[in-house]
């Protein structure tokens, strides 16, 4: 499991991290990597060249990459050049393969977890428009930084989407070619001007990079002097595995690297727990549990260092992204597959409280229902977890009614436990129990009454729950909780409720109304005079 620097959770916590994303943050949208990118545009423009009537002067792009020793630098200055130094033609290709579809952040956890970390500054040496189509979509405060005029104009009260390398929609800012990276060497344009002001009493948590390309590692080694002269900016590097040698490298210029997969599991692995290699060699890695890794890293950053659950700088609440619904998808099925089932057991959803205190989109809150409800067929289950409780009355008043929250007030009002939540609330019982409960939440419920009329035969008197469970049998007889076709319930509820009535007359009289809480002073009555009679078996 990685571990997250105390010193970069309190730096966060005061808005002075700067996050440096590059194209690995972008997986999970499909962005191709930069030498995937370059490699694209070329068979783009190879394919143009070739359509022409002087075709017979043109150089497959195998044998220019053959040439070029497969450096998409000099690839891009080739075909720039071929362009009569154009840029149009190649920044046309690129936005075709960077722009294909609409992209969701709800997609990707790991975006809406960058919003929530509240930075002033993002930088980034992407082309695409993921950062700040999250912002947009998420209704937050942002703008986009790519010319000298956004510098000049560029706010406090906004989030700053610099985009380091350029913007497509201006095609002087691009830094793509051989040539325009030579041209920034000096680092002494208006937008380096910019990052060594913003660096000042900050630090930088990189972000999406693999450092194997040459035009990655030219910037990574500028931006190291720039941090080295600015003392006490201690910065930050994120990686999924660990490296020995880079470490050393990285940690002697003042940057500490953050290794979120140690033990290597997103790395795939055959039968026999070989690692799996591509033609090349290199080891084939499960995207998707990395992008779930960063997603997660970056939530963890973001509860730790933002405990009242507010976006530092606004008065907005923390969303909540698919890296936090997966912890909760997970926290439920670990509960449904628990081994120990005993009535002492205690099931905590501390993902589930982590939500209370998030904005719950509805973009997102589909997924959310079809993990609850899985919980919710399991009274049993739900009768041992506040926290799920606590939840549910949260996300009432907050959300209003969904299908699953019937079911989750049904196995929470069985036991004391978390009956005590329910009975608390303010929320009307017709809110609460103003619908149909799941098939098999009815069923299971039914189960445990019938437990519990057993135990009474042996002489064991529970004068806790029998009277909820003789409530809720009442509203399964009256179908209020299930459909009327649903006739085997009501015929199994009816049963029972008689069965009870054997040992408690008031059982057989009891009533209900529908939009009230459960009305049970008279059965409870009886049940303690039974309790206190030493004859009664």
């Amino acid at each position: 499991m990685y571990k997250i620097p105390s010193d970069l959770i309190r730096m966060i916590g005061k808005r002075k991290v700067i996050p440096f994303i590059g194209a690995g943050f972008s997986a999970p949208a499909d962005i191709p990597m930069w030498n995937e990118l370059i490699e694209k545009v070329a068979e783009e423009q190879e394919h143009e060249y070739f359509c022409r009537e002087d075709c017979h002067n043109q150089i497959p792009y195998n044998e220019v990459k053959k040439s070029c020793l497969n450096d998409p630098l000099q690839i891009a200055e080739y075909y720039y050049v071929k362009n009569e130094k154009d840029i149009g033609a190649i920044r046309h290709s690129i936005a075709r393969n960077l722009f294909k579809e609409k992209f969701s952040p709800f997609k990707s956890g790991a975006h809406v977890e960058l919003a929530n970390l509240g930075a002033q500054q993002i930088y980034t040496t992407n082309y695409d428009e993921l950062i700040e189509t999250t912002y947009k979509k998420l209704r937050l405060p942002y703008q986009v930084v790519a010319l000298p005029k956004h510098i000049a104009k560029s706010s406090d009260n906004k989030t700053q989407i610099v985009k380091y390398h350029g913007d497509l929609r201006y095609e002087k800012t691009l830094v793509l070619t051989e040539s325009s990276y030579f041209s920034r060497l000096a680092y002494e344009s208006p937008m380096d001007l910019k990052f060594r002001s913003d660096l000042l009493g900050r630090s930088v948590l990189f972000m999406g990079y693999s450092f194997r390309d040459i035009n990655i590692r030219i910037i990574w080694f500028k931006l190291m002097q720039m941090i080295k002269d600015i003392k006490g900016s201690n910065s930050y590097i994120v990686r999924f595995e660990p490296d020995p040698v880079l470490e050393t490298l990285y940690e002697a210029a003042g940057i500490d690297v953050i290794v979120l997969d140690p033990d290597g599991e997103t790395i795939e692995k055959d039968s026999d727990g070989k690692i799996k290699l591509d033609s090349e060699g290199k080891k084939i890695v499960n995207k998707d549990a990395q992008t779930e890794l960063i997603a997660d890293f970056l939530h963890e950053l973001g509860r730790r260092a933002h405990s009242d659950g507010i976006i530092p700088g606004s008065t907005i609440q923390m969303i909540c992204s698919e890296a936090l619904l997966n912890r909760v998808e997970k926290d439920c099925r670990n509960a449904i597959d628990a081994k120990d089932k005993s009535a002492s057991t205690i099931y905590k959803f501390e993902s589930l409280l982590a939500a209370t205190e998030r904005d719950i989109r509805a973009e997102i809150r589909g997924k959310l229902d079809k993990i609850l409800e899985k919980i919710a067929e399991n009274p049993g289950l739900v009768s041992k977890s506040e926290d799920l409780i606590l939840f549910t009355i949260s996300y009432i008043k907050k959300y209003g009614f969904s299908s699953w929250v019937s079911s989750v007030v049904v196995g929470g009002l069985i036991r004391q436990n978390t009956r005590k939540h329910l009975l608390e609330t303010d929320i009307s019982w017709k809110k609460l129990l103003g619908e149909k409960i799941l098939f098999l939440c009815a069923e299971s419920l039914l189960n445990i009454f019938t437990d519990e009329i057993d135990a009474l035969k042996i002489g064991y008197i529970n004068e806790d729950d029998i009277p909820y469970l003789l409530d809720l049998a009442f509203r399964i007889k009256s179908a209020y909780l299930v459909r009327p076709e649903d006739k085997a319930l009501i015929s199994k509820a009816e049963s029972l409720i008689d069965e009870l009535a054997k040992f408690y007359s008031e059982a057989k009289d009891y009533s209900i109304k529908a939009s009230e809480k459960p009305n049970i002073d008279a059965i409870i009555k009886q049940i303690k005079e039974k309790a206190s009679d030493k004859d009664f078996k």
